[in-house]
């Protein structure tokens, strides 16, 4: 259900253009152009140009701190991505979660076949993301630890998205997913 890289940075591109012709003090569209700028196009001039600019308007957004680090190392501007990725941390310490591990529970909800679960676990002191097909789950593995779970079962989504069981994932990520709860299981 993902549109190939192509596609999706082509329409992001678009969309944060006519976003900003609307309206040019959105934070969140400079900093949007600004990934598109990095990883698309690689213009490190608009890149940099645009994370200044949405750091500018909001300078408490840790993704786009976050974002910019990626940026700042892949220029190998170590120190200041270094310097950067505190500044991120230090405004959302869940942010590490969040950021890895949801892209991993998309992934796998959107390979499990048919009904079951997708887990983020604490296992060998290593957090990872498993599916479990039907009833199966993670606590019947010894040493094994769930620190949440979607439930990918078409009687969870079916009547909000039908068939399309990648934006129902995409809508729990978004607004359901406690990462507090997340990190309390940690410990």
């Amino acid at each position: 259900n993902f549109a190939p890289p192509a596609e999706s940075w082509c329409r992001a591109k678009a969309a944060v253009g006519e976003a900003l012709a609307i309206d040019d003090q959105l934070p969140e569209a400079h900093a949007i152009a600004a990934s598109v700028a990095f990883w698309y196009d690689w213009d490190w001039v608009a890149a940099e140009a645009g994370f200044s600019r949405a750091l500018a308007l909001k300078p408490g957004d840790a993704f786009t701190h976050a974002d910019r680090a990626w940026f700042l190392s892949n220029r190998r501007r170590v120190e200041e991505s270094l310097d950067e990725i505190g500044v991120a941390l230090s405004l959302d310490p869940l942010m590490p979660l969040y950021y890895a591990f949801s892209v991993g529970l998309h992934a796998a909800a959107g390979a499990r076949f048919g009904s079951g679960w997708v887990w983020l676990v604490l296992e060998g002191g290593k957090i990872s993301v498993i599916d479990s097909a039907n009833a199966d789950g993670p606590s019947i593995t010894p040493g094994r630890r769930p620190l949440l779970a979607i439930d990918v079962w078409e009687h969870a989504y079916y009547l909000d998205y039908q068939e399309r069981r990648a934006a129902h994932v995409e809508a729990v990520l978004d607004k359901l997913i406690n990462w507090e709860f997340a990190a309390q299981n940690l410990g």
